[in-house]
């Protein structure tokens, strides 16, 4: 399972908190993220920066990766329901990407290729904000997996 991130400024609090979080998730299972190095584009020229970064991470997709790309308009699922899906797509042997985009998104092209849109909220979140909610939320999910005491319902 992995994560693909557009790397940008890191602030301390979201430095530590990747430490931390990294830090629990590989204690339950192979986890990495990769960071993608963004577009530097004016505004004006937003389709062609969109473009050029989900051309890197599709480059770095493999055809067998089930995409699971966080969107404002994806699918809504509370937290068990997204425990059950992925250990589902896990047990069946798929390697799991998530996508978060940058400041702007992703491109139309990147959208296709997920086979799975999902919505951390139906606000618009800072992409370093849903950087840590995820985190939380893979984490979150690997303690309902293991039966360890974190996650109330």
């Amino acid at each position: 399972m992995k994560c693909f991130f557009i790397e940008t400024k890191k602030e301390d609090w979201l430095l530590s908190f990747y430490s931390k979080y990294l830090e629990k998730i590989k204690r339950e299972i192979k986890f990495d993220i990769l960071y993608i190095k963004p577009v530097s584009a004016p505004r004006a020229k937003l389709d062609f920066k969109l473009e050029k970064e989900s051309d890197k991470m599709l480059a770095k997709i493999e055809p067998k990766d089930f995409v699971i790309l966080l969107d404002e308009k994806g699918k809504d699922l509370s937290t068990l329901s997204l425990s059950k899906k992925l250990r589902e797509l896990l047990d069946r042997g798929n390697n799991l990407v998530f996508i978060v985009g940058g400041a702007f998104g992703v491109s139309q092209k990147l959208k296709n290729r997920a086979n799975l849109k999902i919505s951390l909220s139906a606000l618009t979140l800072n992409h370093h904000v849903a950087q840590t909610v995820l985190l939380e939320q893979i984490y979150r999910c690997t303690t309902i997996w293991s039966g360890k005491p974190y996650h109330n319902e």
